[in-house]
């Protein structure tokens, strides 16, 4: 089996590249040379709130040294780490409650 990847007018997606060097106008144009309209995009609520939840996300820090230090301490005095069949079932509720 032979597989040519010397195809210069193919690029990696498969399509046709084009050598056009005419700028192409648009049929919304119209015949008497008036603009088209200028392209407009609307986002979803959906999108709004994914973006404010991603900038929300971005304001908290990854390290948070309160809890950090809280899990440092239940590891010190025993209170953590010590049944991992407790671990087990404490993320499993979670996992069910939804929390």
């Amino acid at each position: 089996m032979k597989i040519d990847t010397n195809r210069t007018s193919l690029d990696s997606l498969g399509t046709v590249k084009t050598d056009a060097t005419e700028p192409t106008t648009s049929s919304s144009a119209g015949r008497a040379g008036r603009p088209a309209p200028a392209d407009e995009v609307q986002f979803s609520s959906s999108a709004h709130l994914a973006g404010e939840a991603a900038k929300a996300a971005a304001r908290v820090p990854d390290i948070r040294p309160d809890q950090v230090e809280r899990a440092r301490e239940l590891l010190d005095s025993g209170r953590l780490g010590t049944d991992p069949y407790s671990l087990a079932d404490a993320l499993i509720d979670r996992a069910i409650q939804g929390d």
